[in-house]
């Protein structure tokens, strides 16, 4: 999706609340602000939102001398969601795919792109409002029968904590044919392989690097073992607006997007509001 002057005032926002959060102190905190509007004022030549995020997120690594500034965030998150899920669980030992599939969704939530300032509190509500949430589109029975008839099937994530609920999610797919995509390089709370390792996800599919530095999925800059796979792909399950953004205009793949809407651009293009959620066959129609 390409970038507009809607964007602005996020990428700006995003890099206050990282500046504080890491203590960069005024000098580094101003370079920090003044590097990414020099990226800012040009946004016409640099194309889409995945873009820019990846040459903020340059800038940021650069001036904050991390490797990965959201390491402990992403962490703290994984913490987070493990616990909610466990005691979620406890409490709907039976759960179906359908609700599964929503709660893979509400995770979506754990974003510090868009939201910054993400408290436990807020998760914990997304976490236990899901099961009775409205949907924009909730496409669950076409995408349990596409997971039953697909031969190779891709699942490219997106953010730490969020990718607890996934990993239960996927419990309830043949897990010898999924491939998990993971961003090639650490950009703001995205899981990355480091972070799929971690947590063990690749002892129960295989897991690789999107070969991306950026948000969402490109496979014009794919690593060339995720690009096979994608090429491989007879479904592909996207999570997250940032991959959302990267592929709602792909047609020649069976793609189910799973997301929750974070701006107002976004959720027009979804025919809904910021906050809204949905789970988008887009062999079907969106409305």
């Amino acid at each position: 999706m390409k970038l507009s002057m809607e964007c602005i005032p996020c990428f700006l926002g995003q890099m206050v609340h990282v500046s504080r959060r890491l203590n960069l102190g005024e000098s580094d905190s101003e370079r920090l602000m003044m590097r990414v509007m020099d990226l800012l004022r040009n946004y016409k030549r640099i194309g889409g939102t995945a873009e820019m995020s990846g040459k903020v997120m340059e800038v940021l690594t650069e001036i904050s001398g991390l490797e990965d500034p959201y390491l402990e965030d992403k962490r703290q998150a994984n913490r987070w969601m493990t616990d909610i899920l466990q005691a979620y669980l406890e409490q709907h030992p039976q759960m179906s795919f359908a609700h599964a599939a929503r709660l893979a969704v509400a995770g979506n939530v754990i974003d510090l792109g868009a939201f910054p300032d993400l408290q436990l509190e807020t998760v914990l509500e997304t976490i236990h409002g899901v099961a009775g949430k409205p949907f924009v589109v909730e496409h669950s029975p076409s995408l349990e029968q596409a997971i039953r008839t697909a031969q190779r099937i891709v699942y490219i994530t997106d953010n730490a904590g969020e990718v607890i609920a996934d990993r239960h999610f996927l419990s309830f797919f043949p897990q010898e044919r999924v491939t998990l995509l993971v961003r090639g390089a650490p950009v703001l709370n995205d899981v990355t392989l480091n972070d799929a390792q971690e947590l063990g996800l690749h002892e129960r599919v295989e897991v690789l690097s999107s070969g991306h530095d950026g948000p969402g999925f490109n496979p014009q800059r794919a690593s060339q073992d995720a690009l096979a796979r994608w090429n491989e792909a007879d479904l592909v399950i996207s999570k997250g607006q940032a991959n959302f953004e990267s592929l709602h205009d792909c047609q020649d793949k069976h793609i189910v997007f799973m997301l929750m809407a974070k701006c107002g651009r976004v959720a027009r293009v979804l025919h809904g509001k910021r906050k809204d959620c949905l789970i988008w066959d887009n062999h079907l129609p969106l409305s």
